[in-house]
C-alpha cells in the first residue's frame, strides 16, 4: 500500500486538522501513524507505541522527512501491558 491508501482507509473517521493527541498501538514502521499526522495537522501530537526498537527508528526517520505534520512521540511498549497514555482523543 501506499501512504495516500493508508491516508485513504483512516479519513472517513477523523477530521481534517483537527489536532488532538493520538495513540497508534503496534506502530511498527508507521504506515498509519504517518497517514494520521498527516490527517490531524501540525497541532497534534500521536504516541507511537511499539516493542520493535529497529520499527520505531524507521519511523521516525520518515517523519523527519514528512514535516509539517504532527508531532510524533515514539515508545518503545507493549500495547498488551499497562501503558502511561491520558487524555486520548483517538486511538
Amino acid at each position: 500500500m501506499r501512504h495516500a491508501d493508508h491516508v485513504g482507509l483512516l479519513a472517513p473517521g477523523i477530521r481534517a486538522d483537527e489536532g488532538g493527541t493520538w495513540a497508534d498501538l503496534g506502530a511498527g514502521a508507521g504506515a498509519f501513524t504517518l497517514a494520521l499526522a498527516d490527517l490531524i495537522g501540525p497541532h497534534g501530537l500521536i504516541h507511537a507505541i511499539d516493542r520493535d526498537r529497529g520499527a520505531l527508528a524507521e519511523l521516525r526517520a520518515s517523519a523527519v522527512s514528512s514535516i509539517p505534520m504532527a508531532e510524533i512521540r515514539t515508545q518503545v511498549g507493549d500495547f498488551t501491558q499497562r501503558l502511561e497514555l491520558h487524555d486520548l482523543d483517538g486511538v
